[in-house]
Protein backbone atom coordinates (compact mmCIF):
# COMPACT_ATOMS: atom_id res chain seq x y z
CA UNK A 1 0.00 0.00 0.00
CA UNK A 2 1.51 3.45 -1.18
CA UNK A 3 1.44 6.24 1.29
CA UNK A 4 -0.98 9.15 0.51
CA UNK A 5 -0.05 12.10 -0.34
CA UNK A 6 -0.65 15.89 -0.25
CA UNK A 7 -2.91 16.92 -3.01
CA UNK A 8 -3.72 19.97 -4.34
CA UNK A 9 -5.98 20.13 -7.49
CA UNK A 10 -4.17 23.54 -9.47
CA UNK A 11 -0.44 21.43 -8.61
CA UNK A 12 -1.05 18.13 -8.57
CA UNK A 13 1.79 15.77 -7.84
CA UNK A 14 4.03 14.55 -10.55
CA UNK A 15 7.53 13.76 -10.56
CA UNK A 16 7.09 11.03 -7.82
CA UNK A 17 8.91 8.14 -6.45
CA UNK A 18 8.34 4.58 -5.07
CA UNK A 19 9.74 3.53 -2.19
CA UNK A 20 8.85 1.76 0.78
CA UNK A 21 10.05 4.77 3.50
CA UNK A 22 7.31 5.20 5.94
CA UNK A 23 5.61 8.08 6.81
CA UNK A 24 7.94 9.55 9.59
CA UNK A 25 11.18 8.59 7.08
CA UNK A 26 13.67 11.27 6.04
CA UNK A 27 16.46 9.75 4.10
CA UNK A 28 19.54 12.40 3.50
CA UNK A 29 22.04 10.81 0.90
CA UNK A 30 25.27 12.84 1.30
CA UNK A 31 29.04 11.52 0.23
CA UNK A 32 29.41 9.39 2.97
CA UNK A 33 26.25 7.04 3.09
CA UNK A 34 22.52 7.74 3.99
CA UNK A 35 21.74 9.57 7.39
CA UNK A 36 18.25 8.23 8.48
CA UNK A 37 16.09 11.06 10.62
CA UNK A 38 12.56 11.49 11.85
CA UNK A 39 10.67 14.89 11.14
CA UNK A 40 11.39 16.23 14.98
CA UNK A 41 15.02 15.16 14.88
CA UNK A 42 15.96 16.43 11.57
CA UNK A 43 13.70 19.92 12.79
CA UNK A 44 16.29 19.69 15.82
CA UNK A 45 18.94 19.50 13.47
CA UNK A 46 18.07 21.99 11.04
CA UNK A 47 17.49 24.90 13.75
CA UNK A 48 20.68 24.06 14.87
CA UNK A 49 22.12 23.89 11.77
CA UNK A 50 24.18 20.43 12.96
CA UNK A 51 23.11 17.83 10.27
CA UNK A 52 25.51 15.17 10.76
CA UNK A 53 26.12 15.37 7.00
CA UNK A 54 29.78 15.12 5.15
CA UNK A 55 29.51 16.22 1.88
CA UNK A 56 27.50 16.39 -1.20
CA UNK A 57 26.69 13.73 -3.70
CA UNK A 58 28.94 13.64 -6.25
CA UNK A 59 27.21 14.61 -9.55
CA UNK A 60 24.33 15.39 -7.86
CA UNK A 61 22.90 19.01 -8.29
CA UNK A 62 20.21 20.82 -6.70
CA UNK A 63 16.75 20.94 -8.37
CA UNK A 64 16.64 24.66 -7.25
CA UNK A 65 20.42 26.22 -8.67
CA UNK A 66 22.44 23.58 -10.04
CA UNK A 67 24.53 23.92 -6.82
CA UNK A 68 26.19 20.93 -5.72
CA UNK A 69 23.56 18.76 -3.60
CA UNK A 70 22.16 16.08 -1.24
CA UNK A 71 19.52 13.88 -1.91
CA UNK A 72 16.32 14.54 0.31
CA UNK A 73 13.91 11.49 0.18
CA UNK A 74 10.85 10.81 2.04
CA UNK A 75 7.84 8.17 1.33
CA UNK A 76 6.29 10.63 -1.37
CA UNK A 77 9.36 12.69 -3.08
CA UNK A 78 13.14 12.48 -3.49
CA UNK A 79 14.60 16.36 -4.06
CA UNK A 80 18.17 17.18 -4.82
CA UNK A 81 18.81 20.42 -2.73
CA UNK A 82 22.55 22.22 -1.51
CA UNK A 83 23.08 22.70 1.70
CA UNK A 84 21.05 25.73 3.08
CA UNK A 85 18.42 24.87 0.61
CA UNK A 86 18.15 21.68 2.77
CA UNK A 87 18.23 23.34 5.86
CA UNK A 88 15.63 26.15 4.90
CA UNK A 89 12.99 23.24 3.69
CA UNK A 90 13.45 21.19 7.25
CA UNK A 91 12.80 24.82 8.70
CA UNK A 92 9.86 25.59 6.87
CA UNK A 93 11.70 28.77 5.57
CA UNK A 94 12.48 28.41 2.13
CA UNK A 95 12.64 31.47 0.00
CA UNK A 96 9.42 31.95 -2.52
CA UNK A 97 11.11 31.03 -5.27
CA UNK A 98 12.15 28.29 -3.92
CA UNK A 99 8.69 26.50 -2.67
CA UNK A 100 7.81 27.57 -6.15
CA UNK A 101 10.24 25.84 -8.38
CA UNK A 102 10.25 22.83 -6.11
CA UNK A 103 5.86 23.19 -6.81
CA UNK A 104 6.72 23.53 -10.44
CA UNK A 105 8.52 20.48 -10.66
CA UNK A 106 6.84 17.67 -7.83
CA UNK A 107 3.55 19.32 -7.46
CA UNK A 108 2.50 19.75 -3.84
CA UNK A 109 4.28 17.54 -1.59
CA UNK A 110 3.96 17.67 2.51
CA UNK A 111 6.90 19.97 3.05
CA UNK A 112 5.57 22.72 1.00
CA UNK A 113 1.84 21.94 1.45
CA UNK A 114 -0.33 25.45 2.79
CA UNK A 115 -0.04 24.83 6.66
CA UNK A 116 3.67 25.74 5.89
CA UNK A 117 3.44 28.17 2.69
CA UNK A 118 0.90 30.32 1.18
CA UNK A 119 0.18 28.68 -2.03
CA UNK A 120 -0.47 31.91 -3.51
CA UNK A 121 2.49 33.93 -2.25
CA UNK A 122 5.17 31.13 -1.74
CA UNK A 123 5.20 33.22 1.96
CA UNK A 124 6.39 30.62 4.88
CA UNK A 125 3.44 30.45 7.41
CA UNK A 126 5.55 29.08 10.14
CA UNK A 127 8.84 28.62 9.66
CA UNK A 128 11.80 28.17 12.43
CA UNK A 129 13.70 30.89 12.64
CA UNK A 130 15.61 32.86 15.95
Amino acid sequence: MSAPTTFNQFHPPKNRITNSLGVLDIHIQHSDGVLQLDPNAAAMHAYSRTLPVVGCVAGLQSDITGNPAYRYTTNEVSLNLSLDELYRLLRHDLHRHEVFSLVQKYGVFFEVHSDFYNQDTGAARQPMTD
